[in-house]
C-alpha cells in the first residue's frame, strides 16, 4: 500500500471514531491547512467513501446482532416458566442440566438450613419488567421516547444516510432515542430532542417499524402473549397454590398462570417439599395491564 493510500485508510478509520472530518484529517497525518480547508472533501474521494461504507455496513450488522440478543434475552425472561426448573418428582433440576432458556430466569440461589432439613432458596429475575419492555416494543405503551403527533409529512423518497441507519440499529437495542442519537454520532446540545425528531421522520419511522416487526416475529413476540403474561400476574390467586390441607403444592403441579406469577420459592432439597412461595407485584401488573389494554382499544377503535 502506498503512503497516500495508507493515509486515506487512516483518515477513514479516524473519521469513524467521532465523524469529525477536520480532526480525523489531523490524526491521519494531513497538514493543518489541508485539514482546515479540505477535510470534508476527503470524504468524497472514492477510496475513502468506499472504506467508510464498508465499515458502516460491518458496524451496522454487529449492532443488529446485539439488538437481536437483547430482545431474545428479554423474551426468555418474560415468557419463562418456573415449572421447568423441576423434574417429574418435584425436585429442583441441577443447575448444570438446565438449558439456556430456563437458566435465564434465575437471579439468586441460596442453599442452607440444618443437617436435618436442607433448603434451597431460589429467586427469579423480574418478569414483569421484561414484559413491560416487550409491551413498549409492541406499541402497547407510550414509552419515554414517545412524542405527540404523527410523523412529519413524507417528502420525496431518499436513501437513508449512514448515520440514520446507525441511529435505527442503535435505537432498536434499548429504545432510547437520545442515547441512540449520541451513539450514532449526532453532536447535538439536546440529544433527546434530536432523537425525537429522528423518530418523526417518515423514512426512519418506516424502517424502524419494518425492522422491529421482523425482530418480534423472529422471536414469536405478540401482543396477545405479552398481555397474557401480564394478566397471569395481575389475576394471581393465592388460593390456587395451596392443597386441601393448606400445604403448598409442588411448583411443577401448579397451573401455568400461577407458576408464571412466581418470583421465588424455598424448597426442601431432599423431598422437594415447598416451604415458601413469592409472587410478583399484583398491583403493578394491574396498572400495566390497564395501560396496555387502553392503548390496544385506542388502536382498534
Amino acid at each position: 500500500m502506498s503512503r497516500h493510500a495508507a493515509r486515506q485508510a487512516r483518515f477513514a478509520a479516524e473519521y469513524l471514531k467521532d465523524r469529525n472530518a477536520r480532526a480525523a484529517a489531523l490524526r491521519a497525518g494531513y497538514s493543518r491547512s489541508v485539514a482546515e480547508t479540505s477535510g470534508h472533501r476527503l470524504l468524497r474521494r472514492p477510496a475513502i467513501a468506499a472504506a467508510i461504507e464498508a465499515a458502516e455496513r460491518q458496524a451496522e450488522g454487529g449492532l443488529h446482532a446485539e439488538a437481536e440478543r437483547v430482545l431474545a434475552e428479554t423474551a426468555r425472561v418474560a415468557f419463562a416458566d418456573p415449572g421447568r426448573l423441576f423434574d417429574a418428582d418435584g425436585r429442583l433440576i441441577e443447575l448444570a442440566a438446565l438449558d439456556a432458556d430456563d437458566a435465564a430466569m434465575l437471579r439468586e440461589i441460596w442453599t442452607g438450613g440444618s443437617k436435618a432439613r436442607r433448603l434451597r432458596k431460589v429467586r427469579l429475575v423480574n418478569r414483569l419488567r421484561a414484559l413491560r419492555l416487550l409491551a413498549r416494543r409492541l406499541g402497547l405503551l407510550n414509552g419515554a421516547d414517545a412524542e405527540d403527533g404523527a410523523p412529519d409529512p413524507a417528502p420525496a423518497a431518499a436513501p437513508l444516510s449512514h448515520r440514520q441507519r446507525r441511529f435505527i440499529v442503535e435505537y432498536l437495542i434499548d429504545l432510547n432515542a437520545g442515547a441512540a442519537a449520541r451513539r450514532a454520532g449526532y453532536r447535538a446540545r439536546y440529544p433527546r430532542s434530536t432523537g425525537h425528531q429522528m423518530l418523526k421522520r417518515p423514512a426512519i419511522a418506516a424502517e424502524l417499524e419494518a425492522r422491529q416487526a421482523a425482530l418480534l416475529a423472529r422471536f414469536e413476540i405478540t401482543r396477545e402473549r405479552v398481555i397474557e403474561g401480564i394478566a397471569a400476574i395481575a389475576f394471581f390467586d393465592g388460593r390456587r397454590v395451596c392443597a386441601a390441607d393448606d400445604t403448598l403444592r409442588p411448583v411443577r403441579d401448579l397451573d401455568p398462570p400461577e407458576r408464571k406469577a412466581l418470583t421465588g420459592f424455598d424448597i426442601e432439597t431432599e423431598t422437594g417439599r415447598v416451604h415458601y412461595l413469592q409472587s410478583a407485584d399484583k398491583v403493578a401488573a394491574l396498572v400495566l395491564l390497564a395501560d396496555c389494554l387502553e392503548r390496544r382499544w385506542q388502536d382498534e377503535g
